[in-house]
């Protein structure tokens, strides 16, 4: 199965073919923290993301609230990517949003709205304290591995610094963040590796083009048990159009 996945990166993404061995970069790796968002779990987050996988052979989209900067990097990098359990507890309103966004669209090098792949199901709260939420950004990685949470020891953030130009420390309160290890001395961490990934070219897209997804809808993603790849293809078809309810008004699109 192939999709013209990324049209600025010049090349046709053959999600049934084996991928090619990149140039490691041992010193960088991508850490995001993950707790539920948009209402899901982290168990139902990754199920679902898992019949992504599937669907897009090893290829899936995880979205984070922020952009990051991969300038330092060349395009024929590989970079880990590593998802650690958030230490504290989800935020109530990650839990129980009281809307939920599904995300249909990214913009490509040239400014273009692009569809995503159809396999991406992409989802986020709607409002933020500041009122509607209208930047939401999504990494592009691979796997030829379930996903699935588990334990692969511990991440110290401490033998790391930010690869952005200030290379600052690893801060508490960041999120998804692009890393370059400058120590070989770790120290005990509290946070745990529970999967790895790949980030693949483009690395990172800005999503636009959201819709409002019902109640109903959003138990469906919750209840939805996809066999067959193609099943899922249309699962993921039908929830991004709305097809399967009566929202989506005009008024409803952000």
């Amino acid at each position: 199965m192939q999709f013209d996945l990324f049209p600025e990166v010049d090349e046709l993404v053959d999600f049934g073919a084996d991928v090619p061995a990149s140039s490691a970069s041992p010193r960088f790796v991508c850490w995001t923290k993950m707790q539920a968002e948009a209402g899901q779990d982290l168990f139902n987050i990754f199920r679902r993301k898992e019949f992504e996988r599937k669907a897009g052979n090893g290829v899936f989209f995880w979205g984070i609230g922020s952009p990051l900067d991969f300038s330092r990097l060349q395009s024929s990098d590989r970079v880990d990517l590593v998802f650690s359990t958030m230490l504290s507890a989800p935020k109530s309103e990650d839990r129980y949003p009281e809307s939920v966004l599904v995300w249909r669209k990214y913009v490509n090098a040239t400014g273009q709205e692009v569809d995503l792949p159809p396999h991406v199901l992409l989802m986020s709260r709607a409002t933020t304290k500041l009122g509607p939420k209208k930047r939401h950004y999504a990494l592009v990685c691979y796997s030829d591995k379930d996903l699935a949470l588990g334990d692969e020891g511990e991440f110290d953030p401490t033998v790391y610094r930010n690869a952005g130009p200030n290379g600052g420390k690893v801060g508490f309160s960041q999120v998804t963040s692009l890393l370059e290890r400058t120590s070989e001395a770790s120290t005990p961490s509290r946070y745990r590796i529970n999967f790895r990934a790949e980030l693949r070219q483009p690395f990172l897209v800005k999503l636009c083009d959201p819709v409002l997804l019902e109640p109903v809808d959003r138990r469906r993603v919750d209840d939805h048990r996809a066999g067959e790849s193609a099943t899922w293809l249309r699962f993921a078809t039908q929830i991004r159009a709305g097809s399967a309810s009566m929202f989506n008004e005009p008024g409803a699109h952000l």
